[in-house]
């Protein structure tokens, strides 16, 4: 998905800001300064999604002269943001006369279940202004440091609960829907990559409000998370990706794919989240590594999963075995075991050479790895 829809220090300090401190009153509307006791942030998309990923007490700490009073919680920070524009939706084609607007922002920084900031997401204070700022934002992309445009995907819901949904290619044909659809009915994510390998810019209708949110553009493969996944609300999770994957149908199987998921070494996965026909349970996860990868680096990355590298959390060590055509052969009583077959005989050659098999999990579900003459995949079930 990242080619379609496709450091880590806080750059805070390097965030515009305005003190919004002038005594006039602008009744509200979200349009111009009033009286506040903190400053506004610059919400700059390509600045503020560097920060995801990095430690969210920091984050906090640095940016507390933006922090809106009473509003943040221990697992969100609050703040005030702003972004310009001229009263225009776009910008070069304002007159020489036009009058720079401040249109505020309620900006949200959510903490992940690592400490780190996992999310970042902007809304108008102003709601009279969501329909412009949509358009302002998917036709001036460039301008706001958004990145490459990647596509959009929307979701209708009717009265009676059906819904329907589909993908747009261009910006044109994103700006409209949402006169369209009634925007109370209507999830629109319009994405754009902001950083590659990282992380989306979103601009996004959803609930009748208009947002911009930064996330992260991957599944994380939290192997300790995912066995607990197993038997879940599969409908649940894949309302919680919608917008890194998407439900498939294939000869009467249904899964959610995501082709961008990475582990905690920095390797790249295709995922397959299985479900059962009524798509109400997760059934399994299987995995792919990344085809950009060559045979050696599959090795390597076999080798730090067969040894069970803590920083990947697999759990314990279960069991490991050759296989030919669903059959176990010779087996193994440990990891290294294992490692030391591998390193002596090398990896599968294919045609009737054996597979070779390592398990690792929990009480609540197993991860097999499966090493081949040309793949390796896993599987958590």
């Amino acid at each position: 998905m990242r080619n379609k829809f496709i450091t880590l220090l806080s750059l805070a300090t390097l965030f515009a800001c305005v003190s919004c401190t002038d005594n006039t009153d602008n009744g509200g509307d979200g349009t111009g300064p009033v009286s506040e006791d903190f400053e506004r942030v610059a919400f700059d998309c390509l600045t503020m999604a560097q920060s995801l990923g990095t430690d969210f007490e920091t984050f906090a700490t640095q940016n507390a002269s933006y922090e809106i009073p009473g509003k943040s919680t221990a697992d969100k920070f609050v703040m005030g943001g702003y972004v310009d524009w001229y009263g225009s939706i776009v910008e070069t084609s304002r007159s020489a006369n036009s009058v720079m607007e401040m249109l505020t922002l309620t900006i949200e920084v959510d903490k992940d279940v690592y400490g780190n900031v996992g999310s970042i997401c902007a809304v108008p204070d102003n709601s009279n202004v969501d329909k412009s700022l949509w358009e302002y934002y998917l036709v001036n992309y460039e301008k706001l440091n958004m990145g490459t445009w990647l596509g959009a995907k929307y979701n209708v819901t009717a009265d009676d609960g059906s819904s329907e949904g589909g993908v747009y290619q261009t910006v044109d044909e994103t700006l409209n829907v949402v006169d369209v659809y009634d925007v109370d009915n209507l999830l629109v994510c319009a994405v754009f990559g902001v950083i590659s390998g990282k992380a989306y810019a979103v601009p996004t209708f959803e609930g009748g409000r208009f947002k911009v949110q930064l996330v992260n553009n991957f599944l994380r493969l939290d192997y300790s998370a995912l066995y607990e996944l197993v038997g879940g609300d599969y409908q649940a999770f894949a309302a919680e990706n919608y917008i890194i994957g998407s439900k498939m149908s294939l000869w009467g199987t249904y899964y959610f794919y995501c082709d961008y998921a990475l582990d905690f070494a920095g390797y790249a996965f295709n995922c397959d989240v299985n479900t059962d026909e009524a798509q109400t349970e997760i059934k399994s996860f299987a995995l792919t590594l990344d085809s950009k990868y060559s045979t050696d680096e599959q090795l390597e990355i076999w080798k730090l999963y067969a040894a069970g590298d803590a920083s990947l959390k697999l759990g314990d060590f279960k069991e490991a075995y050759t296989s030919s055509f669903g059959t176990k052969g010779e087996t193994f009583a440990s990891a290294q075991e294992v490692l030391d077959y591998v390193e002596t005989n090398g990896r599968p050659a294919g045609g009737f050479d054996p597979d070779i098999v390592v398990v690792y999990g929990t009480d609540k579900a197993s991860l097999t790895i499966t090493l081949k003459s040309l793949s390796l995949t896993m599987k958590i079930e």
